[in-house]
Parts: structure tokens; C-alpha cells; sequence
């Protein structure tokens, strides 16, 4: 791949406060804080948040990025809404990110060579070590939904503490 020629044509984007390109644009242009605290819908903030920059496996922030309002029209895609459902969230704003770029580099007007055309992706949604981050995500909300049970609840302090670590 030494010096390949490659022409950005089309672009899309979902981002914070910016369901498109032009959305993404004019938020840069106003300086536009698009970052908020954690929405209600997301995740319980408390479980994860303590005020010491230094607790072990918390964080001190409770704001981030958001991508609020974003619908998926499986029929759009011929994908039946039963099947829909089980698409991640990530994979239903990739492809409409890429739809976005065919459609801003004018490719639904006009015929092309498909052999010759790639969509390159780029997220901020997780990576190759996703998986161990979500294991330590996912340890609070467990912990909490088990503090909840009747069962752990009638359990000793101590065989409790036992269990969480």
C-alpha cells in the first residue's frame, strides 16, 4: 500500500447533538458543548461515580458524549423489525452512517462500480479489549441488582462482602 490513491468522497455522521454531517459541522462552527451527564436511560451514574479520583474501578466524571434520539428504520433496509431488534445499537448507526456517505458522495443518483468501493468506519464505541472494560462495567450494575435479592439480603454482612469481592 505504498502511496494508494484514495478519494474521500461521502461522509456520515452520528455524533453528540449531531444526527449528520451538517448537524456535526455547524455544532464545530458555534462551539458547541455537546457534552451532557449521564442520561437517566443510559445507566445508573451512581454505582460507578465516587469524588476520589483514585477509587479503585469508579470514575470521577458524570458527563460523556451522547448520541440521544437516534432512530433505526430496519424497513428502510429490508431487515424485518423482529430481527431489527437484535441488531446492536453500534451496527444500526453504522449503517446508517455509511447510507449517509453513499448518499453525500451522490451515489444513490448515479450507478457505480462496486468492486471499487469501500466504506471505511471509524467509532469511538469500543475496541479489540471491549469485553474485559464491559466485565468491569457490568460488576456494579451486577452487584446492585444482587443487593436488591431477598436471598443476599438475609445473607451476614460478612458472607456478602465475600461474595462482591
Amino acid at each position: 500500500m505504498n502511496n494508494e490513491k484514495i478519494a474521500i468522497v461521502g461522509l456520515g455522521i452520528i455524533a453528540p447533538k449531531a444526527m449528520n454531517k451538517d448537524q456535526f459541522w455547524n455544532n464545530v462552527l458555534e462551539g458547541k458543548n455537546c457534552i451532557s451527564e449521564v442520561p437517566a436511560d443510559r445507566w445508573d451514574w451512581r454505582l460507578y461515580w465516587d469524588a476520589d479520583r483514585k477509587a479503585a474501578d469508579k470514575t470521577y466524571s458524570k458527563i460523556g458524549g451522547f448520541i440521544e434520539g437516534f432512530k433505526f428504520d430496519p424497513i428502510r433496509y429490508k431487515i424485518p423489525p423482529t430481527i431489527a431488534g437484535q441488531i446492536s445499537r453500534l451496527q444500526q448507526m453504522t449503517v446508517e452512517a455509511v447510507r449517509m456517505a453513499f448518499e453525500d458522495a451522490g451515489y444513490d443518483k448515479k450507478p457505480f462500480d462496486n468492486t471499487r468501493t469501500a466504506a471505511v468506519l471509524g467509532n469511538a464505541m469500543g475496541a479489540m479489549r471491549k469485553e474485559i472494560t464491559d466485565l468491569r462495567v457490568y460488576k456494579f450494575y451486577n452487584e446492585d441488582i444482587l443487593r436488591k435479592t431477598a436471598a443476599f439480603s438475609s445473607l451476614p454482612r460478612e458472607k456478602q462482602e465475600e461474595m462482591i469481592k
